[in-house]
């Protein structure tokens, strides 16, 4: 996950715990080495997704702290030849930045109320 600074911001705290919280339900964990804190930033979120491939530590999936996050994680990763979805799948919070019209590749917002739970 790239999360925003959690540091004095409780929405960030909450959504990187939500996560946590998630995944653990499903018997799986965050991957420390791909999770970072960044302020809510294009410039910013390009950097993490830069330092994370160069470290080896790219996922195929990332959670944005929120849709910004996101955008500065498209854009990078189309600079570095990653296709999105077949590379990289990225997903953000709040719906505030209109990605589909941003990024040249197709993108889907999913609010949390419209993801099914799991069966079984």
């Amino acid at each position: 996950m790239i999360a925003g600074i959690t540091r004095g911001n409780d929405r960030s705290r909450e959504r990187l715990e939500g996560l946590r919280q998630a995944l653990a339900r499903h018997g799986l964990t965050l991957c420390e080495r791909a999770t970072c804190e960044i302020p809510y930033s294009i410039r910013a979120a390009r950097r993490a997704l830069a330092e994370l491939d160069a470290n080896g530590a790219l996922p195929t999936a990332l959670v944005c702290g929120n849709d910004v996050i996101a955008l500065g994680v498209m854009l990078e990763a189309l600079e570095r030849n990653k296709r999105i979805p077949a590379d990289l799948s990225v997903t953000g919070f709040d719906r505030v930045v209109p990605i589909g019209a941003t990024v040249e590749q197709a993108y889907a917002a999913i609010s949390i109320d419209e993801v099914p739970e799991p069966v079984g």
